[in-house]
């Protein structure tokens, strides 16, 4: 009727039937990982593609990039470098080291200095005195910038 030679027409239709049919959703996770800068990860591809409406497993999503080969880029930790070692010895001399221990409160007193991370981004510096025979904190101070 179509004047179609059989073998033409089963070349037509395994042709047809080779080509992988690709999902709406598919789609959507692709334009969304390149939009995110490759930083999205399975989870919040999955949260992006849920809220517009498709609902497909984080399985499914693992898989589809995976066969895309496209891979979310790891964001380096940030490390904050609070100490300038090239100042000089890095650790304090121990002058309690030939001294007997404590016999009673108020004898010797410790100190040490921590650096506090603040929301905004910025240090608070914590200075702390602990008498070292009752183990109780004798005084401390929070400051902006680190004391003398």
């Amino acid at each position: 009727m179509l004047r179609v030679g059989v073998v033409s027409y089963c070349r037509w239709q395994k042709k047809a039937t080779d080509r992988p049919v690709v999902p709406a959703w598919e789609q959507v996770l692709c334009q969304t990982f390149v939009r995110h800068k490759r930083h999205y990860g399975t989870r919040r591809l999955r949260a992006e593609l849920r809220a517009q409406g498709h609902q497909v497993g984080s399985n499914r999503i693992r898989q589809a990039l995976r066969r895309r080969e496209l891979v979310a880029v790891q964001a380096r930790a940030f490390v904050t470098r609070t100490t300038c070692s090239e100042q000089g010895p890095r650790v304090a001399a121990n002058h309690l080291f030939d001294r007997a221990a404590p016999t009673a409160a108020d004898q010797v007193w410790v100190g040490d200095i921590t650096y506090l991370p603040l929301q905004n981004g910025s240090w608070a510096y914590l200075a702390a005195f602990q008498d070292t025979y009752s183990k109780r904190v004798v005084g401390w101070q929070v400051l902006a910038m680190m004391p003398d």
